[in-house]
């Protein structure tokens, strides 16, 4: 995990909120709100007005693809193919920009099945019909798997090259991050900072980068401008800044402005435990992290169960951090820090 994934405590991923299939004139919005309850975590809501997309707004295409997002963030991936082909089926050949993108969720589905020739030539054939960044990146990552660094770079430039964008240059910075090859993705941060910001979520995602170099003060003043301009997602990363500096009341402050705005209460929740955490206040952290958890955000929810064994271990109730331990390790096998410090419960 990247630190700049760190900041949130969780990695969020970008969507596309495309429309390109067509909409009614009466259309309920129920589509844009799903994409933005999958953005945000909350599954269950996002299904719910997918199928309202569908049904009350005649969004089929819309509605296949919404489903095919969510079945690939639950892991279903049979079931994410089945909706990504109908979702083409429904859109018809004229909608070639709104298919390319379902293509490329495809090819994402194939990733995370580890079917990386399925993946690649997807990938080649989207390419073969004009330049396309994300394409590049997905080539890129399988070029990383398969331990082959320099032809993942030739993808990554050519990647940057099709799409100049903050969002492009930190997704390549934190796949290398997870390559463990963070120096060579520090190069593509470094080619970002040649960009200007021109509004809030640029300004955030300029923090980030700046963040992600270690250059905290031009990360603070960064993420201030983006708040100033209205930025709400810039709000708890400057948490995380204070938090890190151990400005505890200064990152309490950050987390509250965030919660007060109610986008995302499970982050706020989540940051307000770690600054009770680092005050030696630990029920009021397990407080804290119930609350979170009580807001069902599954992008989060790894994140909070995790500061939830810390809170646990710092009380030296060591049998109920093991339980929760227990429960976290069948949830989330990978996490490899889990793990670490399972083996550290394990000698108490």
């Amino acid at each position: 995990m990247s630190n700049r994934q760190k900041m949130l405590g969780v990695l969020l991923t970008g969507l596309l909120f495309l429309g390109a299939a067509g909409c009614t004139q009466q259309d309920s919005g129920a589509y844009d709100q799903a994409m933005e309850a999958l953005n945000l975590g909350n599954y269950n809501l996002a299904e719910e007005k997918l199928a309202e997309a569908e049904l009350s707004d005649d969004r089929p295409a819309e509605a296949a693809r919404g489903m095919g997002i969510l079945s690939l963030a639950r892991g279903q991936y049979q079931e994410a193919m089945e909706y990504f082909e109908a979702a083409i089926e429904y859109a018809g050949a004229k909608n070639k920009t709104f298919i390319r993108d379902v293509k490329l969720y495809q090819a994402e589905t194939f990733l995370a099945e580890e079917k990386l020739d399925e993946a690649e030539e997807l990938c080649r054939e989207l390419l073969e019909e004009g330049k396309s960044g994300k394409a590049e990146i997905i080539l890129g990552r399988i070029c990383l798997l398969q331990e082959d660094p320099e032809a993942a770079q030739e993808h990554f430039t050519a990647s940057v090259s099709a799409e100049q964008s903050y969002e492009n240059y930190l997704a390549i910075y934190d796949l290398y991050v997870n390559a463990s090859m963070e120096a060579d993705g520090a190069v593509f941060l470094e080619q970002a900072l040649t960009l200007t910001p021109s509004d809030a979520e640029d300004y955030c995602s300029q923090g980030q980068v700046y963040y992600s170099l270690g250059e905290t003060e031009l990360a603070k003043t960064s993420f201030a401008r983006a708040i100033d301009l209205g930025s709400t997602e810039a709000v708890p990363m400057m948490g995380s800044l204070y938090l890190e500096n151990q400005e505890i009341q200064a990152a309490r402050s950050m987390y509250q402005s965030y919660l007060n705005e109610a986008v995302r209460p499970a982050i706020a929740y989540n940051g307000l435990a770690l600054c009770d955490l680092a005050e030696g206040d630990y029920d009021a952290a397990l407080a804290n992290i119930s609350k979170g958890l009580a807001e069902e955000d599954t992008e989060i929810r790894e994140s909070l169960l995790l500061n939830e064994i810390a809170a646990y271990e710092y009380k030296l109730d060591f049998q109920t951090a093991k339980s929760k331990m227990e429960e976290f390790l069948a949830e989330y096998p990978e996490n490899e820090a889990a793990v670490r410090e399972n083996l550290f419960l394990q000698s108490r």
